[in-house]
């Protein structure tokens, strides 16, 4: 239901009526099914009957004072030729009205669209003028901005656009019945003229009155406002999903630093132990013990002196006297050890 009352909004004030009908078939198919002479029918069966029913009922009265249908031709516009003739490829990829609305708005926004333009001006004009002018096939559509004069007229044409695509533009009728001048003034000043072929007001004989147009505009903003903030959300999802990826990037390298960090320190730490051990003058006030080979026993005491030219050093035992020799030498022999203090 929800979705068929959107339709109708979308679709223009005229179907309303149709757009009622096609809600209520799939509410009764909701809940049963529906048999008429014994036949069971579909719901697209059921529109068709009441299309049929309703031919001809619909119809806007002709506002007073207008010339005769044949006075003037029928107004083509170049978006009209345009949509008829993508929707047709739209239709047959299955698409429903409302994204091949939506699809056809962003198309013609893309579009070059002087081409389509110039060929509805001539078909207006009538055959023989068709026949003297020269006229380019439109080129595919390209992706860029809606083009206009200055930025007011552009955003006037997107606007324009904007309606069009939500309220059609097939009319019977050469130009909207307002009801006032004001009316008239407001719908040219907000670029609502290309909305309202078709509409019909709340005034005398379907005439379109002030209140009818605001309400039009509010409708408009309001799913303009639904699409930017939709768009906003997207932004502010793929800003988080950034954010968070950065972050982990920023922890994994703090941590790969804090460990090239540890790893210095142990190294700058086993550097400092072997300069130490390879400088024989740092030895001097370190503890030892050195092996008696008479008494088969060891003999602790202190390093008291070194001799670089001879690369000895002086050991004093703790129980007397003292004795020269090359450590480095002692030690491959297993005749001397360090004492830890």
């Amino acid at each position: 239901m929800d979705a068929a009352i959107a339709n109708m909004v979308k679709n223009g004030m005229k179907n309303i009526a149709r757009e009622s009908v096609i809600a209520f078939v799939d509410h009764i198919f909701e809940h049963g099914e529906v048999t008429l002479d014994g036949k069971s029918m579909t719901g697209p069966e059921l529109v068709e009957i009441y299309d049929d029913f309703s031919k001809g009922a619909f119809k806007l009265p002709k506002a007073r004072g207008k010339k005769a249908a044949g006075d003037k031709p029928k107004r083509v516009s170049g978006y009209l030729m345009f949509c008829q003739d993508m929707r047709p490829k739209l239709q047959a990829e299955g698409h429903d009205f409302k994204t091949i609305a939506g699809k056809l708005g962003e198309a013609w926004a893309a579009a070059e669209q002087e081409p389509w333009n110039l060929k509805a001006k001539l078909e207006g004009a009538g055959a023989a003028d068709v026949k003297a002018a020269k006229v380019e096939k439109p080129k595919a559509a390209k992706v860029g901005k809606p083009k206009g004069k200055t930025k007011a007229d552009a955003k006037k044409a997107v606007q324009e656009q904007i309606m069009l695509d939500c309220f059609g533009a097939d009319s019977d009728d050469d130009e909207p019945n307002f009801a006032t001048a004001a009316a008239k003034t407001f719908a040219e000043n907000e670029g609502l003229m290309g909305a309202l072929n078709g509409v019909v007001g709340t005034g005398k004989d379907g005439a379109i009155k002030l209140v009818d147009l605001k309400a039009l505009k509010k409708t408009i903003e309001a799913q303009k406002a639904l699409a930017q903030d939709e768009d906003e959300e997207e932004l502010d999802e793929e800003e988080e999903e950034l954010d968070e990826e950065g972050d982990e990037e920023e922890e994994e390298l703090d941590e790969e630093e804090g460990d090239d960090e540890e790893e210095g320190d142990e190294e700058g730490d086993e550097e400092e132990e072997l300069e130490e051990e390879e400088d024989p003058a740092s030895w001097v006030g370190w503890r030892c013990q050195v092996w008696d080979t008479d008494t088969e026993e060891w003999k602790p005491g202190k390093v008291t002196a070194y001799k670089p030219k001879k690369g000895t050093h002086v050991v004093k035992y703790d129980s007397k006297g003292q004795t020269e020799l090359m450590i480095k030498e002692q030690e491959d022999e297993e005749c001397f050890e360090w004492l830890d203090e």
